[in-house]
């Protein structure tokens, strides 16, 4: 059962924006993100790939520099998890991996999703699911509810009886809709999402997993222990999770976090146009300016945006 969260009251600020990867084979990955999920593929800076739906980023690829010194759990990803937009989208993306032979790890119902979960050729957990509507989403009053119960195959299949369409890749309108990370502490990874990055905490089952979001979302960060409790990141470089990046909206709201974080003596850095900082677990977090042209926050200071549009920073 889940605790009693923080009442979510913040706008819409905070979305994920993409994952970065450091993988032993850039090209196993690029074959099952690319080939077989149906990402648009490009090369980038350094042996760098970009996997992308349309414009809209999903994950990035670099070539690990270092090899894992250990095989205990470390902390990192769980999976990143792409959302599309409909279950008929869902429904076409199960043909495909069966299609395939893609071997599923899992499928659940969660009330408010239904998931499928696989893992790429390294061994990082994906999850591809479907929304139901909000006003579906099970709630206990005003809390949103998540629960996990068996996936109806049956009738997402059935979704496709009129629907011949060939494969295409993934439809527009897909996105990144949440990461799950492995934290060492969950009370402190949940502090930092929550106190210094300024998510919402709208769920927390026990003391093993949290789940956070902004503008009412069941979450767009997941935090579990269940592999990793007291475990360390592992080393630079190493195979698996380089980066989360999120996008906040407004100047001001990032120079917001940088506050907090230097108030709470955490080690920022302004890269790309981007605040970079590690959580509690070794994981780097980086924020960026929902722009494409990510100018310096630390230095503009003309407007900010707000529900309402832009208007002066203050």
């Amino acid at each position: 059962m889940a605790s009693n969260p923080v009442k979510a009251s913040r706008s819409l600020s905070l979305t994920p924006h993409s994952v970065g990867l450091n993988a032993l084979s850039s090209d196993n990955l690029a074959r099952f993100y690319g080939d077989t999920l149906g990402l648009a593929v490009s090369a980038g800076y350094a042996g760098s790939r970009s996997f992308t739906v349309g414009t809209t980023p999903i994950l990035t690829t670099h070539p690990a520099t270092a090899q894992s010194t250990t095989a205990l759990p470390a902390t990192g990803l769980y999976h990143l998890a792409v959302l599309v937009p409909s279950r008929l989208d869902l429904a076409r993306v199960l043909r495909r991996m069966l299609e395939r032979d893609v071997p599923l790890l899992g499928a659940s119902d969660h009330g408010v999703s239904e998931a499928l979960y696989l893992a790429d050729p390294e061994g990082n957990g994906v999850e591809i699911y479907a929304d139901r509507a909000p006003h579906a989403w099970p709630r206990k009053g005003s809390q949103i509810e998540m629960f996990t119960r068996r996936f109806d195959f049956d009738g997402v299949m059935g979704e496709l009886r009129e629907d011949a369409r060939p494969w295409d890749g993934m439809p527009g309108g897909t996105r990144l809709g949440h990461v799950h990370l492995k934290v060492s502490d969950l009370g402190n990874a949940e502090a930092f999402y929550r106190d210094v990055i300024g998510f919402d905490l709208m769920l927390r089952f026990g003391d093993s997993a949290s789940f956070l979001s902004t503008g009412g979302y069941h979450h767009h960060v997941g935090l579990n222990t269940w592999e990793s409790l007291g475990r360390t990141a592992p080393a630079p470089g190493s195979p698996g999770l380089r980066l989360v990046t999120f996008t906040v909206g407004g100047v001001a709201r990032l120079r917001s976090v940088e506050a907090r974080a230097i108030e709470a003596g955490i080690a920022t850095d302004a890269r790309n146009g981007m605040l970079v900082l590690d959580d509690p677990s070794g994981i780097q977090v980086a924020l960026a300016i929902e722009s494409e042209d990510r100018p310096d926050f630390r230095r503009q200071t003309e407007t900010e945006r707000t529900p309402e549009g832009e208007r002066p920073v203050q």
